[in-house]
């Protein structure tokens, strides 16, 4: 009877363990999940900031140009 109970709370043991390890298991897929979004996320906000600093660039040489322009004409 010993053995019965001993090979049953094993077993009891045994699959709350395989239960924590599969919870544990999901919780890790979700965190890479959500740790990939926040990468894509970050690297469409560094590549707009990128596309916004190209353009200011570009206004900035414009501004240069007239203003050497203004300067030859004023």
């Amino acid at each position: 009877m010993k053995d019965q109970n001993d090979n049953v709370l094993k077993a009891i043991s045994d699959a709350q363990a395989i239960g924590y390890a599969d919870g544990l298991v999901d919780r890790v897929d979700s965190l890479e999940q959500k740790i990939d979004g926040l990468e894509a996320d970050i690297n469409l906000r560094e590549q707009n900031l990128d596309e916004k600093t190209q353009k200011c660039i570009a206004k900035a040489a414009d501004l240069n140009e007239v203003g050497k322009y203004l300067e030859h004409y004023t």
